[in-house]
């Protein structure tokens, strides 16, 4: 199993090495695939042109030991000035069957997630991202690693 994690993590590094109009993509691990509600995921993005549309995409690996069908995340984005916005992220997870949402081989499912499209920041230089499980129980088996991409909006 280790194998086959270890070659889906290779994939999406090469495979996101070819496309031009991703500037940040990275994920964290998620200690024993239990993420507690003081872990918090943290993200710094240079954003030199602040004239550009972004696209904002939550990245997230869970498995089947996941005992929820959806998971709320709590968004923190910091800009260079300071000034602090928060958002609310309800993501399905699975469908009402109980199949999960998501892309991969085996137990490991990667789910990517539109959290702004064609996003402006409003002035360039190093934003802040956190993010934090917002679910009603402490820790959550089954989440493996948080992720973000940041990528140049599409014309």
């Amino acid at each position: 199993m280790k194998r086959i994690y270890k070659i889906l993590i290779l994939s999406v590094v090469l495979l996101s090495s070819c496309d031009s109009r991703r500037i940040f993509e990275q994920f964290e691990a998620v200690d024993a695939s239990v993420w507690s509600q003081e872990d918090l995921k943290s993200f710094d993005v240079q954003i030199d042109d602040h004239l550009q549309d972004y696209n904002l995409i939550f990245l997230l690996r869970n498995s089947g030991t996941y005992p929820f069908q959806n998971l709320f995340v709590f968004v923190s984005r910091q800009a260079p000035d300071g000034s602090l916005n928060r958002d609310t992220l309800n993501i399905p997870l699975a469908n009402p069957q109980g199949r999960w949402n998501g892309k991969g081989l085996g137990d490991i499912k990667e789910l990517e997630v539109m959290y702004r499209y064609k996003f402006r920041f409003p002035e360039s230089g190093s934003f802040h991202f956190e993010f934090e499980q917002g679910m009603r129980k402490e820790k959550l088996e089954g989440i493996h690693d948080v992720g973000l991409r940041v990528e140049r909006s599409g014309k």
